[in-house]
C-alpha cells in the first residue's frame, strides 16, 4: 500500500502551488502586466501605451457619439423645416387674382405681404415664361377696382447663393422688372408701386435645401401705408420755373409727336424688316421674321460715347440716362444733353418707334439683351417720341419687343440725332 502521509504531503504541495499560480494570474489581470517577465522600465512603457490606446479608444467613441448626434439633429431639423416650408408654401403663396385681392384687403400692419413664387432667369432680372401667368394674375388683382387707387411695395428676395451685394442689387432689379411689366401691360401707374430689394436678408426658411432656396427666391407685395408725397411734388414745382425759363429760350429739340396705332406699328416692322419677338401680350404686332442688319461703328472722336449707324444714318448714345425716368423727366434729360452739348452736338432728340426698333436684334447678346453688344446693358427699356392714345410707345430690349406705357411709368432714355 502506498504511504498515505507522502501522498497527502504531495497533494498539499500541489494545491499550494496551484493557489500561488492563481494569485499570480489575478495579479497580472488586475495590473495588466506580468511581474515575472518584464522589468520595471518595460512595465511603465507598456502601461503608457495602454493608457494612450485607451484614450484613443475613448476619443473615437466620443467623436462617434458627437457626429451621430449632429447628424440626427440635422436630419430632424431639415425634416421639420421642409415640412414647415411645405405647409407655408400651401398657406401663404398665392396663385390666383381672387386669392391676392382677398389677402391684400385683409392685410394688417405688421403682417407679411402676399408671397409670389415668380421665377426669373438665373443671375438675371428677366421674368421666365413659366411665371407670366402668375404675373398676369397679379396684374389683374392690382388693377381691380377695389385696389386700383391704392399704393403697394414690391419687395424682391433671393437665396444666399453668390455674393450678398450682388443678391441685393439683383433683388432690386427684379422688383423693378416686375414694376415695369405691371405698368406696361396693366396700366398701373408708377406712383402706385414702389420697389425695394432685400436680397438674402429675410429668408422664409433656412437655405439648407434646394426646396427652401426656391421658397426664398420670391416676390412680396405689401400695401404701402406711408402718406403720399404730396408736399415733395409741390416743392419740386416751385424749383422748376427757373430751369423752364432757360429751356424756353433754346429751340425745341423734339420732333412733332405722332400718333401710332397698333396696325401702324405692325406695318412699320414688316415694311422695314425689323425684328420683334413674339410674346403672349404683343402677338398682334410682333415680327419674328425680321432680319434687318445695321452697320455700327464707334465715333473715335468722343471716346466711344456715341455709335453711328451708317445703314440708317443715325448717331446714338452708347449708353443713355443712368436712371429710370418718367416721360416728363425724359424730355428734361434731352434738354440737358443739348445744353451741355453732349459729344459736341446740341440737336439730340427722343427717337421714333421706327428708329429705336431698328436696334432690336434676333438673338440675345452676352448681356442678355436683344441689341448689339456695342451698346450699354443698363438701358433695358427706352422711351420713344410716339404716342398711342394717352400712352407712349416703349422699346424693350430685355424682351426684344415694343409696347406702350403710361407717362407715369419709368423707363430709360437713349438719345439720337440724324447724321447727314
Amino acid at each position: 500500500m502506498p504511504n498515505i502521509f507522502l501522498l497527502n504531503n504531495s497533494i498539499c504541495k500541489l494545491v499550494y502551488n496551484f493557489r500561488i499560480l492563481q494569485s499570480n494570474l489575478l495579479t497580472k489581470v488586475r495590473h495588466r502586466r506580468i511581474n515575472l517577465c518584464f522589468s520595471q522600465k518595460d512595465y511603465y512603457q507598456l502601461k503608457w501605451k495602454m493608457k494612450v490606446k485607451w484614450k484613443m479608444k475613448e476619443m473615437r467613441k466620443f467623436r462617434f457619439f458627437i457626429s451621430s448626434f449632429c447628424l440626427l439633429f440635422f436630419i430632424i431639423s431639415a425634416f421639420e423645416t421642409s415640412v414647415w416650408a411645405e405647409k407655408n408654401f400651401q398657406l401663404n403663396f398665392k396663385e390666383t387674382a381672387s386669392e391676392m385681392i382677398k389677402a391684400l384687403k385683409e392685410w394688417q400692419f405688421g403682417e407679411p405681404g402676399i408671397l409670389l413664387s415668380i421665377t426669373f432667369t438665373p443671375t438675371s432680372f428677366e421674368i421666365e415664361k413659366s411665371s407670366l401667368q402668375l404675373v398676369n394674375e397679379l396684374g389683374k388683382a392690382l388693377s381691380h377696382p377695389s385696389l386700383k387707387n391704392k399704393r403697394f411695395i414690391i419687395r424682391g428676395h433671393t437665396d444666399n447663393d453668390g455674393d450678398a451685394k450682388h443678391n441685393m442689387s439683383l433683388s432690386l432689379k427684379r422688383a423693378f422688372s416686375l414694376k415695369i411689366y405691371l405698368g406696361q401691360y396693366f396700366s398701373i401707374p408708377g406712383t402706385n408701386l414702389s420697389v425695394t430689394g432685400l436680397g438674402e436678408r429675410k429668408p422664409l426658411v433656412p437655405n439648407t435645401s434646394s426646396f427652401n432656396k426656391r421658397l426664398n427666391r420670391r416676390i412680396e407685395i405689401v400695401p404701402d401705408i406711408s402718406p403720399a408725397p404730396v408736399q415733395k411734388k409741390e416743392s419740386i414745382k416751385k424749383k422748376l420755373p427757373p430751369t423752364i425759363k432757360k429751356t424756353n429760350k433754346s429751340p425745341e429739340p423734339f420732333i412733332p409727336k405722332t400718333e401710332l396705332t397698333v396696325n401702324q406699328v405692325r406695318q412699320c416692322l414688316k415694311k422695314n424688316n425689323y425684328y420683334a419677338k413674339k410674346w403672349p401680350w404683343n402677338s398682334t404686332f410682333s415680327n419674328e421674321a425680321g432680319n434687318f442688319r445695321n452697320f455700327f461703328k464707334h465715333d473715335p472722336k468722343v471716346n466711344g460715347k456715341t455709335i453711328i449707324d451708317f445703314k440708317t444714318h443715325l448717331m446714338w448714345q452708347t449708353g443713355g440716362s443712368p436712371d429710370l425716368v418718367n416721360w416728363k423727366d425724359a424730355k428734361e434729360y434731352i434738354i440737358q444733353l443739348n445744353q451741355k452739348r453732349f459729344a459736341g452736338y446740341s440737336n439730340w432728340r427722343l427717337p421714333t418707334v421706327k428708329e429705336l426698333a431698328s436696334l432690336i436684334e434676333e438673338r440675345k447678346n452676352k448681356k442678355k439683351l436683344f441689341i448689339n453688344p456695342l451698346f450699354s446693358a443698363n438701358q433695358t427699356c427706352c422711351w420713344t417720341i410716339n404716342t398711342h392714345k394717352e400712352l407712349i410707345w416703349v422699346v424693350f430690349f430685355n424682351y426684344g419687343n415694343i409696347y406702350y406705357s403710361l407717362k407715369e411709368n419709368v423707363n430709360y432714355v437713349r438719345a439720337v440725332r440724324s447724321v447727314k
